[in-house]
């Protein structure tokens, strides 16, 4: 509309430059439209893929990042030799309320670095995926986290871990399974 003003008044002489630049207007409105909408549908995965209570990562997420993370390990081995080692520690909770559930997670929050993922796996379970991380490095983080329950007497918890070292083609369910509890 201000384009046709302009050139009706005679500001602007060239109808070829008002058909462009409504042209340019119109597009860019579309685009900016489109990605509010992409980035809208990213808040919502995001949104969808997160426990409400916890703000941990759910199980779906869990499976899907270890798939990832199994690839990763098979490719490096592949192509630039020998790969890293990947563990999973899952700590399961004896019959916790919710309240007592944000506290639990909020401990176990603490002790996660970054680039380590922490989920909610189940109803009183967490699972932590520890990128190149060996078995022995896996019993330290277990070891760390039984101490912080321990501070907690109201807390009881069972905490399993496996890994997996030169990366065979694995399935994350079956590597959840392996889990053994120390």
């Amino acid at each position: 509309i201000a384009g046709f003003l302009l050139f009706s008044y005679q500001v602007i002489l060239d109808v070829w430059l008002v058909i462009l630049g409504t042209s340019g207007v119109f597009g860019g409105t579309l685009l900016l439209r489109e990605l509010d909408l992409w980035l809208e549908r990213l808040r919502l995965g995001e949104a969808s893929a997160r426990d409400p209570l916890t703000g941990f990562y759910m199980r779906k997420f869990l499976i899907l990042k270890l798939k990832s993370e199994l690839k990763q390990l098979t490719r490096k081995q592949r192509f630039w030799g020998p790969p890293g080692d990947l563990s999973v520690v899952v700590i399961d909770f004896d019959h916790l309320e919710s309240t007592l559930l944000s506290q639990a997670a909020g401990i176990i929050r603490s002790s996660v670095r970054r680039g380590e993922l922490l989920c909610r796996s189940g109803e009183c379970e967490f699972s932590i995926i520890l990128p190149d991380a060996s078995l022995d490095d896996a019993n330290r983080f277990r070891e760390k986290i039984r101490a912080l329950i321990a501070a907690y007497p109201h807390f009881r918890a069972r905490i399993g871990i496996t890994s997996v070292s030169k990366a065979k083609a694995f399935d994350p369910e079956q590597l959840l399974a392996s889990v053994g509890a120390g």
